[in-house]
């Protein structure tokens, strides 16, 4: 099947199109369940696979010489890929190579759950990589209290339409793939209701201004290689 549109639409369609994920893995820290990265990877892989393109998650360097965790989506028949997310990587010589193997699997995660709007992971490597104790997982399932409704939940639907018209307003040509590509480059995640986050992008707007649309356009054809 030949896949034509570009790198950035087929990801857009993903990520409407991503299914919840269970959070089947236990923290004996938190004592809280939480999504297992090789349950966001089997959600996400026969996504990529419709629309002709592998997930590769790889470390690499900055211009500076710093480690990074990038993750791409690689266009399976041209080769070309759009850089989903990167992060910053501790050396092995500051830290250990323990503590960088757990930064390195908080990485996978985050530089991927942001754009697909998987929330509300409860993570074990993020504690590993702050504290030096690794979290066991696979523990008993519990009754999770975050499944409870969000008392602040109004509050962030209100404004992440006022998010979204804001942006209609910069861009009065942008559609909704647009909007999604605008929060995707802010590290927002376009399904999140927390206020903070949407305050968080109403500031951004308001530096960046009239100036939305160029912004943008920059942002595409740094990650598109």
């Amino acid at each position: 099947m030949a896949h034509t549109d570009p790198i950035i639409v087929r990801l857009l369609r993903i990520a409407e199109a991503v299914p919840a994920v269970d959070r089947a893995g236990w923290n004996d820290h938190t004592k809280k369940n939480f999504i297992q990265l090789d349950d966001i990877l089997n959600a996400l892989r026969p996504l990529f696979h419709a629309e002709g393109l592998t997930l590769v998650q790889v470390v690499t360097r900055g211009d500076d010489g710093t480690p990074m965790l990038e993750s791409q989506a690689r266009d399976n028949a041209e080769g070309n890929h759009w850089i989903i997310g990167s992060m910053e990587l501790p050396r092995i010589a500051d830290v250990g190579p323990q503590k960088v193997g757990s930064c390195i699997t908080y990485a996978r995660r985050y530089t991927i759950v942001p754009f697909f709007g998987i929330t509300d992971q409860k993570d074990d490597d993020g504690h590993m990589g702050q504290h030096g104790k690794e979290m066991p997982q696979g523990g008993p399932p519990s009754n999770n209290p975050t499944n409870n409704p969000d008392p602040h939940a109004d509050a962030g639907e209100a404004l992440r339409s006022q998010f979204a018209a804001r942006v209609r307003e910069l861009i009065p040509s942008i559609d909704a793939h647009g909007i999604a590509a605008v929060c995707h480059h802010m590290i927002i995640n376009p399904k999140s209701t927390d206020p903070q986050t949407w305050n968080y992008g109403l500031g951004e707007l308001s530096k960046i201004g009239g100036g939305l649309g160029e912004w943008l356009e920059q942002h595409q054809q740094e990650n598109q290689q």
